[in-house]
């Protein structure tokens, strides 16, 4: 077998000279007769030449020994340490030269030196001149070689940067520079189809870009594109159809994003997703595009979506009360204001007309955090409160900052930034929402006595990103005190939700028993602001004794936060007799304020 091989390589050897030799003839034939130049016959000849000389060369190891493989030694000499040294890089760039050829290398024989490198080895190259540089244009061109190694790179060609056909990768110079380039346009004239200016469409002097060629399909047009069904714009002028990456008859189907890499290649690199555009937002498929909200406007804008997914949400009033009602916003961002009169000496007089407050929304139960998330209190105590818990945001209640909040053991969250230990929880509810006998200013997510004491725990945590950030508050499982113990078989369950920006609440009780006996069963849902003057409570859950399971609301701050806002509506009582001196022309309700003069004064003449 490696008989016929090296036969074979022979023919081939000797057909590829005879073809060099036979191009020659013909075209020093044309030479004479003025059709082919004197460099293109050198240039031809250098190549024939290349090709002779390298049979020439194999002709000399014909012998049958110089088809065996190469046997290398190497042997340290006297010097100790460095003669060693020595035959060690000896050895490494011999293998490396041998491994650049494509040859098989086999350490037959290896000694190691005493302190470092090789004392002795003898190594064995196998080759039949099968790897190389096969392009003919480099100086390190073997014509042997089947398959090119890389070794190529000394480039041939002119080197002359004032030449038409100049190469800037040329490294070596093979005589054939020339000058003569009309048009200017870095072909030479004797290469150049046209002398002159040859657009993109490679037209001579033709119209100008790619899609600037036109796409005519009537025969009475100009045909620079056949292009049939395909329209203007992706063909190119010789009718090919252009892929997603603008390459005529290419591959690539779709390319969304626009990154220059094929959908397909995104989507899939490994061939596991069938080639679908982008598996998922987390490239399990190789897919680098991220699905979201992209209108910068949008309160869930995110910044690294590449495709929008159609969830942009604005924010606004939601309020469908408020005189600045929004019908396209889907979050509210307590921007509401309701109209009235804010002269409190107005008989129309509102004390919520421009004010803060909370629309209560029930939602479907869902608690969207387990019962115990987040960090457990160690020491639970009956009526307790606990430690500030510090915020990693300003929560706003009432429109008014926080930084802190305090859990309370019966159900509620206490906002005071005042405070700075834990301290007693009162239990008894004897008032409805707004009440300066209730805690204040405070967030009552199931507000009842309890007793942690007995059983159940109380958790807090954090979840998301800034700035759509959420604390939790859960009381999970926590006895319902009862006097006497008559309740204290009795479990209550909820889940407070502050969210960031929105500063909106979700209230979830799981579940909260009655206790006749203790309290008057008394139960409250609401929040309630810094002076106790404005509440919220959910309806029919302020001080009131329902049995509460699997229940949730959303509370929502509207309203303005300018005490000043009015729409000047007020309306004024006064005087409404015409004849009283008095008279208020603007009054709609008599004040029974009417005087009258007895005795007009006399009129002075002069």
């Amino acid at each position: 077998m490696k008989s016929l091989r090296v036969n074979k390589k022979w023919v081939n050897d000797f057909e590829k000279a005879q073809t060099c030799i036979e191009d020659l003839e013909v075209l020093f034939d044309f030479f004479k007769d003025g059709e082919s130049s004197v460099e293109e016959v050198e240039k031809q000849f250098n190549l024939a030449s290349v090709f002779l000389e390298d049979i020439e060369f194999k002709n000399m190891l014909s012998e049958e020994g110089d088809s065996l493989s190469a046997v290398l030694q190497i042997t340290a000499g006297a010097g100790g340490t460095e003669s060693c040294d020595w035959a060690s890089m000896l050895m490494r760039m011999y293998m490396m030269w041998g491994e650049k050829k494509g040859c098989k290398i086999t350490e037959l024989n290896f000694q190691e030196g005493d302190v470092a490198g090789v004392k002795t080895v003898t190594l064995e190259f196998e080759g039949e001149f099968a790897f190389g540089c096969t392009d003919p244009n480099f100086s390190e061109y073997d014509n042997g070689a089947e398959i090119d190694d890389g070794s190529c790179v000394s480039l041939f060609g002119c080197i002359d940067d004032s030449a038409c056909n100049f190469n800037p990768e040329a490294i070596a110079d093979n005589g054939l520079c020339i000058y003569n380039d009309a048009d200017d346009d870095g072909i030479c004239d004797d290469q150049d189809d046209c002398i002159g200016q040859v657009d993109a469409c490679g037209i001579c002097n033709g119209p100008g870009e790619v899609y600037e060629c036109g796409c005519f399909d009537l025969p009475s047009e100009p045909i620079w594109c056949s292009c049939g069904d395909i329209p203007e714009g992706d063909c190119d002028c010789d009718g090919n159809q252009l892929d997603a990456l603008g390459i005529c008859g290419g591959w690539c189907e779709a390319d969304a994003n626009g990154d220059g890499i094929c959908d397909c290649v995104e989507a899939d690199p490994e061939g596991a997703c069938g080639c679908e555009l982008y598996e998922d937002d987390l490239g399990d498929c190789g897919g680098n595009v991220f699905y979201g909200c992209t209108y910068a406007f949008a309160v869930n804008f995110d910044v690294d979506a590449t495709v929008d997914d159609g969830s942009c949400a604005l924010s606004g009033c939601t309020h469908p009360m408020a005189i600045n009602y929004n019908p396209l916003a889907e979050i509210e961002d307590a921007s509401c204001l309701f109209g009235g009169c804010t002269d409190s000496v107005a008989i129309n007089y509102g004390v919520d007309a421009g004010s803060l407050g909370y629309v209560f929304t029930e939602i479907e139960h869902d608690v969207p955090y387990p019962l115990d998330y987040g960090i457990g209190f160690n020491q639970v105590l009956d009526d307790w409160l606990s430690e500030p818990v510090l915020m990693d945001w300003e929560f706003e209640l009432f429109g008014v900052a926080y930084a802190q909040f305090q859990v309370s053991s019966n159900g509620y969250l206490f906002f005071d930034d005042g405070a700075v230990s834990s301290g007693y929880s009162p239990w008894s509810i004897n008032d409805q929402l707004p009440s300066d006998g209730l805690p204040f200013p405070a967030i009552f997510a199931v507000y009842n006595d309890m007793d942690p004491s007995t059983c159940g725990t109380i958790h807090y945590g954090i979840d998301g990103e800034s700035p759509q950030r959420k604390w939790v508050v859960s009381w999970n499982e926590l006895c319902v005190f009862g006097s006497g113990g008559t309740c204290q078989d009795q479990f209550v369950s909820a889940q407070l939700v502050l969210h960031e920006t929105s500063n909106a609440i979700e209230f979830h009780v799981v579940n909260r028993a009655s206790c006749s006996g203790w309290n008057d069963d008394a139960l409250i849902i609401g929040l309630q602001n810094e002076n106790a003057t404005v509440a919220h409570a959910a309806p029919g859950y302020n001080n009131e004794n329902p049995v509460v399971s699997e229940l949730s609301w959303l509370a929502v701050p509207v309203g303005s936060q300018d005490p000043n806002f009015d729409d000047g509506s007020c309306l004024y009582a006064g005087c409404m007799d015409p004849l009283a001196c008095n008279f208020q022309p603007d009054a709609i309700e008599n004040d029974d304020t009417f005087v009258f003069l007895s005795k007009l004064p006399a009129v002075q003449k002069n």
